[in-house]
């Protein structure tokens, strides 16, 4: 290495956008619920209702509280481009 020369090294967060994030979950969820509710109980329906009413007040509301959540993770908090200058 040449004397007086600085090395840069950079990393770019690679994480999903947050809305993205939401629709995985909220689609994961939907599925696990509707699938306990016809194989175990019917009462795991009551936990999709819940899921679509919460993508519903999302919707018409423009505020949306897993997004609000999922923001505030450590994955979320950093963005664009982070460098670490080494002499």
């Amino acid at each position: 290495m040449e004397s007086g020369r600085i090395a840069n090294t950079c990393s770019t967060n690679k994480s999903w956008a947050i809305d993205r994030q939401v629709r995985a979950i909220a689609g994961g969820l939907m599925m696990l619920f509707t699938l306990l509710g016809l194989l175990a109980s019917p009462w795991f329906f009551a936990g999709s209702l819940f899921i679509t009413a919460g993508l519903l007040f999302s919707g018409l509301s423009d505020v949306c509280l897993m997004a609000t959540a999922l923001g505030k993770l450590p994955w979320n908090r950093v963005s664009g481009t982070q460098c670490e200058i080494q002499p």
